[in-house]
């Protein structure tokens, strides 16, 4: 575990120390490259559910795809906000896409549930569905792909990597008891885990039919502590803690669309 009295001693430039091992440098990102990248994947993500690539296109399909990415982006919310605060370590979107590619590939991160037969399987508590509707469900990550291939094959162009990262990976965790491969940190890029811890702590936020309860962002934020170490990065943890207790304007001037802590 972290020593948490050490973790911002050092601020967040160069290469801090800890537990051994050295966080690389990071890079910066300029406000207005943050709101054009950001703006720029709302567009692409609105063009994306209008594509001409979905099996079902009536309307009860056409909002489910819109609740998802309306979920994307409050997950992108959150990830906007963590770069602008702390950057992303030097070189790694590197082969993977620019940092529009990664905001797009955020709100995008569930096009696996985008085209299921039966959407009401959303809103229904696991109690009453079957084993098969469990199994589809389990299975959205790996439903990306065809996805994104069926998006390409139509306007003939290649996604960056990144997109079918963040959408296949969004449900690992570090210690490896994640799903669907069953990843561990050192094969879960960082990208990724960010993008995954923003959306656990939103998914929590949300009226979903297997929660009891809606979370506040402060409770949704404590029940995810609850895997620190070992589902998600002290890292991450830490640095979220300071963004959420803080001064908000502090970090970021103008972003803070998060409310009250």
């Amino acid at each position: 575990m972290y020593n948490r009295s050490m973790i911002f001693s050092s601020g967040l430039s160069g290469y801090v120390e800890r537990r051994g091992a050295i966080t690389p440098a990071v890079e910066r990102f300029p406000m207005w490259q943050i709101d054009e990248a950001y703006n720029s994947a709302i567009h692409r993500a609105f063009d994306f559910v209008h594509a001409p690539i979905w099996e079902y296109n009536d309307v009860e399909h056409y909002h489910d795809r819109l609740n998802c990415c309306s979920h994307g982006e409050d997950n992108l919310q959150l990830v906007a906000l963590h770069i602008a605060a702390f950057g992303l370590p030097t070189g790694v979107l590197t082969g993977r896409g620019t940092l529009s590619d990664y905001f797009s590939a955020v709100i995008l991160h569930d096009v696996g549930k985008m085209d299921m037969p039966d959407v009401s399987i959303w809103s229904r508590p696991k109690s009453r569905l079957s084993a098969r509707e469990i199994a589809m469900i389990n299975a959205h990550p790996n439903r990306a792909a065809a996805i994104f291939s069926r998006y390409e094959q139509a306007f003939g162009i290649t996604l960056p990597p990144i997109y079918r990262e963040v959408a296949q990976n969004h449900h690992e965790k570090c210690n490896g008891n994640g799903s669907p491969a069953g990843l561990k940190a050192p094969d879960i890029s960082y990208v990724v885990q960010l993008s995954t811890f923003a959306d656990q702590i939103n998914g929590r936020r949300e009226n979903r039919p297997y929660q009891h309860i809606k979370y506040s962002l402060r409770a949704a934020f404590y029940e995810v502590c609850k895997g620190a170490g070992t589902e998600y990065s002290w890292e991450l943890i830490e640095q979220f803690l300071q963004l959420f207790t803080s001064n908000i304007q502090e970090h970021v001037p103008g972003y803070g669309w998060l409310g009250r802590w």
